[in-house]
């Protein structure tokens, strides 16, 4: 498999990335491939690194679970109103 991370993107000028990322390992992904923790259970945290984002964070939570997450919503709308995330100790809108 080729490593996307290898394969150079220039970023926009004035665009904001925020990535998220899950460490709540889960279901047969790990098992079966060998997935180095942490990890979602389909996407190793260290695979989430962007260089050039903007801000980045990783909530506890599984692959398919940021989906249905209300604090993975609540991050996703604080990094388009603010362009950046909700980190511990910052203060909630």
């Amino acid at each position: 498999m080729q490593d996307w991370r290898g394969i150079p993107r220039p970023l926009a000028a004035g665009v904001e990335i925020g990535v998220i990322a899950g460490d709540r390992g889960v279901g047969t992904g790990p098992l079966l491939f060998g997935l180095p923790k942490p990890n979602d259970g389909i996407v190793a945290v260290a695979e989430t690194q962007l260089a050039g984002a903007t801000d980045s964070l990783t909530l506890h939570v599984a692959h398919s679970e940021m989906l249905f997450s209300k604090a993975c919503a609540r991050q996703v709308a604080a990094f388009l109103a603010t362009g950046r995330f909700l980190h511990e100790g910052d203060e909630r809108p």
